[in-house]
């Protein structure tokens, strides 16, 4: 690991996680922060967006990232076997496209999405006293505009983890 190599980043390795056709995956969750104090911020929870390595997980190989990390050049929802029904056919998207996956696997959908807004919360709670120390600089923090995106990455049991 060098990590003074350009480009070079950390982060937790999941042991097991949830593979969708023997591929790994993360979930991108889009929210905008509009005021910093109040602090207001808005999950879009219409649709997310889902990535895939371009190779699948096993056997494991820990000298090949395209395994186990999300890239630039993923493998997106449409094609990927398991989920072309519902993407390409039913025209759901790609988060409903997950949902009828996890369902059809026994999973329950709302369980993932319910810890996925509670880490969004706690982060930004978190950060609370750090945005508005730093919203000092700007004329006016109630009413401000930023998009961020949430990575996660979710395990076999269905526990989410925050990625970036």
């Amino acid at each position: 690991l060098e990590l003074n190599s350009r480009g070079t980043f950390l982060q937790e390795f999941i042991t097991h996680p949830l593979l969708i056709d023997g591929r790994k995956f993360d979930i991108g969750v889009y929210t905008i922060l509009t005021s910093i104090k109040p602090l207001r911020v808005y999950i879009y929870e219409e649709e997310v967006i889902l990535r895939f390595c371009s190779q699948e997980y096993y056997p494991f190989d820990p000298t090949n990232v395209k395994k186990y990390v999300v890239a630039d050049f993923y493998t997106p929802t449409w094609q990927m076997p398991s989920l072309q029904t519902a993407y390409n056919h039913m025209k759901y998207s790609q988060k409903q496209s997950l949902n009828f996956y996890l369902q059809r696997h026994g999973h329950h959908p709302e369980k993932l999405w319910s810890q996925i807004r509670s880490a969004i919360q706690e982060l930004f709670l978190m950060k609370e006293l750090d945005l508005i120390k730093y919203g000092a600089n700007y004329k006016s923090t109630r009413n401000f505009f930023e998009l961020v995106r949430f990575d996660f990455v979710v395990d076999e049991d269905v526990k989410v983890y925050l990625m970036e």
